[in-house]
């Protein structure tokens, strides 16, 4: 768990927020506070306080917003500190105020343990937002902040939800004061996540494949989508979740472990399980319901979303903009497509072309952290998949090895054998299209 510190930045009852760039590959399109890891430069700060995460906390503060806790700052310092030509040698921290301690949900294959610090400005200290990380960053008053989240105009991760709410109707030291008494953790009470007023996550250790280590499962209005953990512990927090927030079905996207694991400890609790045909002919257990392109759930209706699976289901809320992606979509790694399991390339490819066309506004996947705004998710996934077809036909003629040590020389170890199905999934779809050719164990440049 990596090291990093956060600052909040008050003023006469309003706080600044950024909003990420969407470029980023950490949640992209949200709005948060200025921050960042810890870096050997901080380490190396002479501060008063002797807390290197202060000088973690004033850097990132320089950086994102071109102030300082304790000097005006520059914008040739700025620059300088940005680009590690000069660092901060010394600080004054004694205006930062301790506002607690929080810990990266295990979505992420890196988490993070940030201490934030509370920052009162004055009129004359203004942040400027440099394009970079940021896209762009306002004073918001807090009550006008938390209205945005509520109504899905801007979307907030735990930490910045909770130091929002902890900091309405409370001056500016009792809220850091009571954000420091809070258990070090995500920043809510509960095992679930709120990505909106009308959607929970819950991460759930899962016998997935690697990078991940967990499954997304959500809450979204009264449906349980994916409870992909069999494990005791994972399934007596999901256990919890229901009790404070019931829902009363469950939704299984596809067929694979480590989305319906729990599928069965669900029904024991009185919950029936829903899946599309195509899923339930491929389950070891039977479904209570099937589960068709356009079923609803109050605002939440169902899109079949094929190519990983035949099988698979998205689950799209239109008017807030919200995506529950499964593995249609994947925040780090890559989606395996396997045709010895029912995937098919071209499909998945159509299924993320149908995805982009909604312009989602927020995707969430079943691993992985979200992404927001403007992030384009599916088309960084579009164009990934036909770079990696265009070197698989650059590659021809070959056997499918070596096809495999040509067209994915950056895959070694187990992922290898992986990557063997995705380029059988390629060439099977080149096939198809006339652009491949398959001649006995070897394949060629269609005519």
């Amino acid at each position: 768990m990596l090291a990093s510190a956060g600052v909040i930045p008050v003023r006469s009852g309003r706080v600044f927020l950024l909003e990420r760039s969407p470029s980023l590959r950490f949640l992209p399109g949200f709005h948060s506070f200025p921050g960042g890891v810890l870096e050997d430069c901080d380490r190396a700060t002479l501060v008063d306080s002797g807390d290197e995460l202060a000088a973690c906390a004033a850097r990132e503060l320089l950086e994102e917003v071109g102030l300082l806790p304790d000097r005006p700052a520059s914008p040739e310092l700025r620059r300088a500190v940005l680009d590690r030509s000069a660092r901060l040698e010394r600080l004054d921290a004694s205006r930062f105020i301790k506002a607690g301690v929080r810990i990266t949900p295990p979505y992420m294959p890196r988490r993070f343990r940030t201490q934030f610090f509370l920052l009162e400005l004055t009129d004359e200290e203004e942040p400027e937002v440099w394009p970079g990380e940021a896209s762009g960053g306002r004073w918001w008053a807090v009550e006008e902040a938390l209205q945005a989240w509520r109504e899905g105009s801007i979307f907030l991760v735990a930490p910045t939800l909770s130091a929002l709410e902890t900091l309405l109707a409370r001056s500016p030291r009792e809220a850091a004061a009571l954000l420091e008494q809070m258990p070090h953790g995500t920043g809510v009470q509960g095992p679930t996540i709120p990505l909106s007023p009308v959607l929970r996550c819950l991460t759930q250790g899962s016998a997935t494949l690697p990078p991940a280590r967990a499954t997304m499962t959500c809450l979204a209005g009264s449906v349980l989508v994916d409870p992909g953990s069999a494990l005791s512990g994972e399934l007596e927090r999901l256990r919890q979740a229901l009790d404070e927030f019931p829902v009363s079905e469950v939704l299984l996207t596809h067929h694979h472990p480590d989305h319906v694991a729990g599928a069965l400890a669900a029904r024991s609790w009185g919950l029936p399980l829903a899946a599309h045909p195509e899923t339930a002919r491929r389950l070891s257990f039977a479904v209570d319901r099937l589960v068709e392109e356009g079923e609803r759930w109050g605002d939440w209706v169902a899109l079949h979303t094929p190519g990983h699976a035949p099988g698979h289901l998205s689950l799209w809320h239109q008017g807030r903009g919200l995506l529950l992606a499964g593995d249609l979509t994947a925040g780090y790694g890559t989606i395996l497509i396997d045709p010895e399991d029912g995937g098919d390339m071209a499909v998945y490819l159509t299924s993320l072309e149908r995805i982009r066309a909604l312009s989602p506004r927020l995707i969430v996947s079943a691993h992985g952290p979200p992404f927001g705004p403007g992030s384009d998710l599916p088309g960084k996934l579009l164009a990934h998949r036909l770079e990696r077809e265009r070197k698989v036909l650059q590659a021809l003629p070959g056997s499918l090895p070596e096809l495999l040590g040509r067209a994915y020389a950056d895959v070694q170890g187990p992922a290898a054998e992986l990557a063997r199905r995705s380029l059988l999934a390629h060439l099977l779809k080149l096939e198809r299209e006339g652009r491949a050719v398959r001649q006995g164990n070897a394949w060629r440049t269609g005519e």
